[in-house]
């Protein structure tokens, strides 16, 4: 649930700041919406080192070295969010978080 909350109420509250002139005025919904997913990835990529216990346990026994896994995939998240900020790299860090999103499905639905 906290993710629904943390993607569409990013965007909600950049859309009425965009709005309302306050900020991000002249952009796009499809530049809000690239900004309210990054703040997504970063907002969950940090939580992968302060919810570490939480996090272990959805990878896989089998998997090697999950904590390393779980620091390394925050960082991901984190360098894929910042790719989403520049329009320069926004297409290529989109595609590789649809990649991304499809590697990690797994492990959001494993149950230990």
């Amino acid at each position: 649930m906290i993710t629904i909350f943390v993607l569409f109420g990013s965007f909600a509250v950049l859309m009425l700041l965009s709005r309302t002139g306050i900020f991000f005025l002249h952009r796009s919904k499809r530049e809000l919406a690239a900004f309210a997913m990054s703040i997504f990835l970063i907002f969950f990529g940090i939580s992968h080192f302060f919810l570490y216990d939480k996090m272990i346990l959805m990878i896989p026994q089998f998997i090697p070295y999950p904590g390393f896994i779980i620091y390394l995939t925050g960082v991901i998240e984190i360098i894929l969010a910042i790719g989403l900020i520049s329009p320069r790299t926004r297409r290529l860090s989109g595609i590789l978080i649809a990649l991304y999103f499809i590697t990690v499905f797994p492990a959001n639905v494993w149950k230990r």
